[in-house]
């Protein structure tokens, strides 16, 4: 049996489920990458690491789980839940680009933590945009589907979540310490709550593509 995606083709039940799988360990990667790195190196900026490595390969497969959505999805998740998709996964392929970047960084300089040596303004832009679009997009689709026919309440309040918390992390900028502030606002680290959400995305698309096989 196969599911037909809007645009014509065809997928097998099975291979979209590997999608959904292919994004809880792609959101995984990335979050652990994300965490495990100032505990190893610090909090000194880099331009890279080998934890860069598990990053792209974590937003390699998070993209992955962007397709499941509507081959799984279909048009039940309407309108809006097209454009947040749309959105987040241009985010998704600009940071993915940006770790591509770095990852050939890390290459160059036989696989040796590479420290920064200032800023970059293209990349930090580049950086800010991509999350932004992310979370942006993670948010109209986690409103989506909260107003779908069918439902699923806890991956759609996870996605919300992963849109709101972020701004909330920012709000109390003169509030918080210094030594709680800094790692909070850490572009990274404000994209946690998206990786567990993702995570969840991907079971959604794992299951629902299991009662199609």
């Amino acid at each position: 049996m196969a599911h037909r995606l809007a645009s014509g083709s065809r997928v097998h039940p099975s291979t979209i489920a590997w999608f959904g799988i292919g994004a809880v360990i792609g959101a995984f990667c990335w979050t652990a990458a994300s965490l495990l790195e100032p505990v190893v190196f610090g909090t000194r900026p880099y331009d890279a690491t080998v934890f860069d490595v598990f990053r792209l390969l974590g937003w390699t497969l998070i993209i992955g789980g962007a397709v499941g959505v509507p081959a799984t999805l279909g048009d039940r998740y309407g309108r809006i839940g097209r454009v947040g998709l749309g959105v987040a996964t241009s985010g998704m392929v600009l940071i993915a680009g940006l770790y591509v970047r770095a990852v050939a960084v890390l290459v160059s300089a036989g696989f040796q933590a590479v420290p920064a040596t200032g800023e970059n303004t293209l990349v930090l832009i580049a950086a800010y945009g991509g999350h932004s679009l992310v979370v942006v997009g993670a948010g109209l689709l986690g409103i989506a589907l909260w107003r779908g026919p069918d439902r699923p309440a806890i991956t759609a309040v996870l996605l919300v979540s992963a849109a709101v918390l972020p701004v909330g992390m920012l709000l109390p900028v003169d509030v918080l310490p210094a030594v709680l502030r800094t790692p909070l606002l850490r572009p990274n680290n404000l994209l946690v709550p998206f990786g567990v959400a993702w995570a969840a995305l991907g079971v959604l698309v794992h299951r629902r593509a299991g009662r199609r096989d």
